[in-house]
């Protein structure tokens, strides 16, 4: 049937929102102005996956001419010139190194 996975279920279905939905990309400018979006995947299309059928392609270009593209964690592994926070280590209770707590203001700093 159109628009199931192979186990039956629904495609527009996000397990991660628990609902019906679609995943939309896009692109801000550091001032929060709209660049691009996206046309809409399924919902249960996870956001790394979106990201590279639709905008990381015209991201790595941009990185190689020195633009630099911040984005939150879902985005870990994106690839050369994404820029994400890093994660605290589960296992370890400590707080973060001071320099890597500087790396995750970063991104908020510029908005």
């Amino acid at each position: 049937v159109a628009g199931t996975t192979e186990k039956g279920t629904d495609l527009w279905y996000s397990g991660k929102a628990k609902r019906f939905a679609g995943n939309l990309q896009f692109i801000a400018a550091p001032d929060g102005q709209l660049l691009w979006v996206s046309n809409v995947e399924p919902g249960s299309v996870h956001d790394l996956r979106a990201a590279r059928i639709h905008v990381l392609p015209a991201l790595y270009a941009a990185a190689r001419h020195g633009l630099p593209t911040l984005a939150d964690v879902g985005y870990t592994g994106a690839g050369q010139g994404i820029h994400t926070p890093f994660r605290p280590h589960p296992d370890i209770a400590s707080p973060l190194a001071a320099n890597t707590r500087t790396h995750n203001r970063l991104p908020r700093g510029i908005r």
